[in-house]
C-alpha cells in the first residue's frame, strides 16, 4: 500500500538466456537509454539468469545485458507503473 509519502517505482525482472535457452550466470544488464537520466549502474544476474532493475519511472527503455563468455543482446521495453516481469534478454 503505498501511503504517498514514497514514489511508485517500476520493478524491472527477467531473464538472459544464450542460444538452447540456457541461463547466464553472472551477466552485467544496464539500461542504455529511457524516458529520464539513468544512473550507470548494472544488474547482475543469478546462477538462473534472473535479475532486477528498478528504473525511476514509466516509459520505454532499453537494456543491454553483456557477459564475457557469451557476448551481448539488448531489448528495448515498455514498462508501465507496476513494472514488467517475465522477458527475455537473449545473448548472440
Amino acid at each position: 500500500m503505498n501511503t504517498g509519502l514514497w514514489p511508485i517505482m517500476p520493478i524491472l525482472r527477467g531473464w538472459v538466456l544464450r542460444s538452447g535457452e540456457e541461463p547466464v550466470a553472472e551477466a552485467r544488464v544496464s539500461f542504455v537509454s529511457g524516458p529520464v537520466p539513468l544512473p550507470e549502474i548494472a544488474a547482475l544476474t543469478n546462477r538462473e539468469g534472473r535479475f532486477e532493475l528498478n528504473p525511476r519511472t514509466a516509459g520505454t527503455y532499453r537494456l543491454r545485458a553483456t557477459s564475457d563468455e557469451h557476448g551481448s543482446g539488448e531489448l528495448e521495453i515498455t514498462v508501465g507503473l507496476d513494472g514488467k516481469d517475465g522477458f527475455v534478454i537473449h545473448l548472440r
